[in-house]
């Protein structure tokens, strides 16, 4: 049997960072209102989301924009800047880079 986390990690060009502790920010996903996320893991690349139920899969597609537009006073620095786009979308959650 094939370990897909492995897989996937090898064909990353950086490493993803597992967070200690759940980094809640507002996403602005397409043209939809602010969705509360969770950022799961991050990279110099990408980062991976954790979704509401309300808004998993159906609302979220491949290639959408993406932009943080909320967050915590003390990660405001490191977060808000953050723009992507959605890589991929499974239950409830989903790449941008």
């Amino acid at each position: 049997m094939t370990d897909i986390s492995t897989d996937a990690a090898e064909r990353r060009k950086h490493p993803r960072i597992a967070l200690d502790a759940p980094v809640f920010i507002g996403m602005a996903i397409g043209e939809a209102d602010e969705v509360l996320c969770i950022i799961k893991n991050i990279s110099l690349e990408g980062m991976l989301l954790e979704l509401p139920p309300v808004n998993a899969p159906g609302d979220v597609s491949l290639g959408q924009d993406v932009a943080v537009v909320s967050c915590d006073e003390f990660e405001e620095e490191t977060f808000c800047s953050i723009r992507g786009t959605v890589a991929w979308v499974g239950g409830r959650q989903c790449g941008v880079r």
